[in-house]
């Protein structure tokens, strides 16, 4: 398990602690980090995909106005 799931899966139980002991600002704070999370890794996975696109030459990617790395 990586580090960012190891985090991911406290900040889920923590969320899920304190909602339910009705400390919803601490659980709102861990929704909000979760969500910044999330969305980190999705951004990283597409921008992965993109170079790996870019990396084989893929033609359609590259008329989109993508130029590869040098």
């Amino acid at each position: 398990m990586t580090d960012r799931e190891k985090v991911i899966e406290q900040l889920e139980s923590m969320r899920d602690y304190h909602r339910s002991a009705g400390n919803n600002i601490t659980a709102d704070i861990a929704s909000d980090a979760l969500v910044l999370l999330k969305k980190q890794e999705q951004t990283i996975n597409e921008l992965e995909e993109k170079l790996r696109l870019l990396e084989y030459g893929d033609q359609d990617t590259l008329q989109s106005g993508m130029m590869p790395a040098t």
